[in-house]
């Protein structure tokens, strides 16, 4: 079941969901680029899907940015703590 959300910008459409996993999700889409309608595409919508937890911390990243506090990181550094986070994550499945 899906419920179409309340939005700031009247160019953005929100929907909250639930996933298969029971997780709550909220879908984000934007208005096509208008690139697409020069190439002969015109039902192209940019979106992604968040559940609760990852749209809280991307809402910090983005405030951070909008006050501009964001914190730079290189890609090596950004790598690490990725591979740091898939390993704690594939630990966590081999427990289960």
């Amino acid at each position: 079941m899906s419920t179409r959300l309340k939005s700031s910008r009247g160019d953005t459409s929100l929907t909250r969901l639930k996933g298969r996993d029971k997780k709550t999700y909220i879908q984000v889409c934007m208005p096509f680029n208008r690139y697409y309608s020069t190439i002969g595409l015109n039902t192209i919508d940019e979106k992604i899907s968040l559940t609760r937890e990852q749209a809280g911390e991307l809402a910090q990243d983005l405030l951070a940015f909008a006050n501009e506090m964001e914190v730079a990181q290189t890609f090596q550094e950004y790598e690490i703590e990725r591979d740091k986070e898939y390993e704690i994550e594939r630990q966590n499945l081999l427990k289960k």
